[in-house]
């Protein structure tokens, strides 16, 4: 069994050595010889420098978008007339199948025998065909 008064002592833990580089004291300065700019200098540069590429940026894209507008402009107009002229061939083309399912409904209508017997002829021909 453990002695209560030597228990203490054993849980009680040793300091550790200080460290090397900690123990050991530099009597000389070391001298700065960054070649960089002191830190609130280069904020304030990085700042300019950072609103200077913004603005050349939006210059870019103004400029860009002025050389661009006059060809969009005229891929409109050449997309309206094709889209006119499509419409108008789309309607010229309904006016004429119309006309074509009224005159065949007339020449039923007048021959219905005949038309029947064209279509039996057509229908004999084809299974001919597929054979």
């Amino acid at each position: 069994m453990i002695d209560d008064k030597s228990s203490p002592a054993l849980l009680t833990p040793t300091p550790a050595p200080a460290p090397m580089w900690q123990a050991v004291s530099d009597p000389v300065p070391v001298p700065d010889t960054s070649m960089l700019p002191p830190a609130d200098e280069t904020a304030l540069a990085g700042g300019d420098m950072l609103q200077r590429v913004a603005q050349e940026a939006h210059a870019t894209i103004d400029r860009l978008a002025d050389g661009v507008a006059p060809a969009v402009r005229q891929l409109e107009e050449g997309v309206s007339s094709a889209e006119g002229a499509l419409q108008a061939t789309t309607d010229q083309i309904r006016e004429t199948r119309d006309a074509w399912s009224a005159s065949l409904r007339t020449a039923v209508r007048k021959n219905p025998l005949a038309f029947l017997v064209g279509a039996v002829a057509v229908g004999a021909l084809i299974s001919r065909i597929r054979r």
